[in-house]
């Protein structure tokens, strides 16, 4: 008899499995997503998780087993409440897409005969192999997905640059021909672009950042058209040690005897005087200046400092002049993908710190990976810090500036 079995069903070769280190419930979460792309409706797939999830988990493993599920269509029925008649639909929708084989006896019986070497019921092998093909579909679906979502925030920030810019323009030149373009140019920004595609994207990026550019260029000859700085401008050398000014602490005339000096008077000692003296409660700790990369650098030096990677997303941005505000912005929007920084770091890095210090910390983060004495091997977890030390008052990013220039100026 045993000898007839294997004659009439030769023992079957090796199933395929899942490949790596995928297990059963990773085969859902992998479809899931390709919903739409695979034309499968809300109900089938629910259908498909119950024939799934029905199948022996150790199946889609073992190259010996092969992924059946027995359940009759009653029962699938039953457990999703759909119709019989939707249940068969399904099976065959399944079976055209070439996710599953089904193999049921004459009579519609399913289940495992002659020992297990005959299986009646809907193997999944044929879904086994088209596993690659979905991961990498998947994989390119999430990577479209991040592209567009990194494009809407280069078209919010490539906004709120230019919206700057044009508020400045409207303080020191309203009635110049290059504020009235820039105007017409943010007036012509789109309210909602959630929706559009990455070509889309891309162009109103690479349209909004020429104009921000001209804006920009234009509002730095406004400010720097005389060599002579400015009442109240700040240079770059400085003394940054800011003298408390001298007390008098004279007591009054109407509190103390006549022809006595003040150092004669007995409620405080000169030259700070009593505790309750008007000089002492309008005294005054003045903080010390701290300026910020931008003003303590040029845009030369900053691109100069810049590790290679961000070096080549800053010159496409900026072309043949050099790089502005939003050019860093931009590149260090581009860096995070290749530094696995998480995008919500880098909004609450923007919100906390502004876009542009929140880009040279990127920029910082970028040149240290390849430092020599101290690497930075996680970008993610040095932005965070980054962002810690900035609520405390501790981040000193004009001297990390100035150890990367150092560096680059001893190579």
């Amino acid at each position: 008899m045993t000898q007839a079995l294997h004659r009439y069903f030769p023992a079957p070769e090796a199933h395929p499995v899942l490949p790596g280190r995928l297990v059963r419930d990773d085969v859902m979460k992998t479809i899931r997503p390709l919903r739409r792309a695979l034309g499968i409706s809300p109900a089938r797939l629910e259908v498909l998780d119950a024939m799934i999830r029905s199948t022996d988990a150790t199946a889609w493993t073992d190259p010996a087993a092969e992924p059946v599920c027995y359940q009759r269509q009653m029962m699938i029925a039953e457990e999703t409440g759909f119709s019989p008649r939707m249940i068969h639909a399904c099976e065959r929708f399944f079976e055209e897409i070439g996710f599953l084989s089904k193999r049921v006896g004459a009579d519609g019986s399913r289940g495992r005969f002659a020992g297990g070497a005959v299986l009646h019921g809907l193997g999944f092998s044929p879904l086994i192999e088209r596993m690659p093909d979905l991961i990498e579909l998947a994989a390119a679906r999430r990577a479209a997905i991040a592209r567009c979502d990194g494009l809407r925030r280069e078209c919010s920030s490539a906004r709120r640059v230019l919206a700057r810019a044009v508020a400045e323009l409207m303080v020191c030149a309203p009635d110049a021909p290059e504020a009235a373009d820039a105007v017409q140019a943010l007036a012509a920004f789109p309210e909602r672009y959630a929706d559009w595609s990455c070509d889309a994207l891309e162009a109103l990026v690479e349209n909004t950042r020429l104009e921000a550019a001209k804006a920009l260029e234009f509002l730095d000859l406004q400010l720097n058209r005389s060599g002579v700085s400015d009442w109240g401008f700040r240079p770059h050398i400085h003394e940054q040690t800011h003298q408390k000014p001298e007390i008098c602490n004279g007591s009054s005339v109407h509190n103390r005897p006549a022809r006595k000096r003040a150092a004669d008077y007995p409620y405080g000692a000169e030259p700070d005087g009593p505790a309750h003296c008007c000089e002492n409660k309008c005294e005054v700790d003045l903080p010390s200046h701290k300026p910020q990369p931008t003003e303590s650098f040029s845009p030369r030096q900053l691109r100069g400092a810049a590790g290679n990677d961000f070096r080549f997303y800053l010159d496409a941005f900026a072309g043949d002049r050099l790089p502005n505000e939003l050019d860093f912005i931009l590149a260090a929007q581009r860096m995070l993908p290749e530094l696995a920084i998480n995008p919500a770091i880098w909004d609450r890095a923007a919100a906390q710190m502004g876009e542009l210090r929140a880009a040279l910390c990127v920029l910082v983060i970028d040149a240290r990976r390849f430092d020599p004495v101290r690497p930075i091997r996680s970008a993610g977890a040095s932005l965070q810090s980054f962002l810690a030390l900035d609520r405390a008052g501790k981040l000193n990013l004009s001297g990390s500036v100035i150890g990367l220039i150092e560096r680059r100026r001893n190579q």
